[in-house]
C-alpha cells in the first residue's frame, strides 16, 4: 500500500487529502484506485474508487503505486514461473 504526504482530491468546496492508495482495478477500459481519505474510518463505506482525473495534484503518488507494484511479483503467480509468464492449458494436448 502506498503511503503519501499531504495529497489531496480538490473540488469546487472541499479538498479532500489522500491517506493512501489501497488497491487498482480496471472497469470498463478505465484504471481505478481505491482512495482511503485521512480523517476518515479506514473501511468500504468510506474508502472510494477514483479515477485519475479525479486525484488533481496526486499523479506522482499514483506513479509511485505503480512504481511500487510493477516491481512486486504477482500475487497469483505459480512457483517457477516469471512475472507476465503463463502456462497454457492446452500446452499437453496439442501434437
Amino acid at each position: 500500500m502506498f503511503m503519501p504526504g499531504d495529497q489531496a482530491k480538490h473540488t469546487e468546496e472541499t479538498s479532500y487529502f489522500i491517506e493512501s492508495i489501497k488497491a487498482q482495478k480496471n472497469e470498463k477500459g478505465q484504471i481505478l484506485y481505491l482512495i482511503r481519505w485521512r480523517g476518515y474510518p479506514d473501511n468500504n463505506a468510506n474508502n472510494t474508487w477514483e479515477p485519475i482525473e479525479n486525484l488533481v495534484g496526486s499523479e506522482h503518488m499514483v506513479r509511485a503505486w505503480e512504481d511500487e507494484r510493477s516491481a512486486q511479483p504477482p500475487a497469483h503467480a505459480p512457483a517457477g514461473l516469471q512475472p507476465g509468464l503463463q502456462k497454457r492449458k492446452d500446452a499437453a494436448m496439442r501434437p
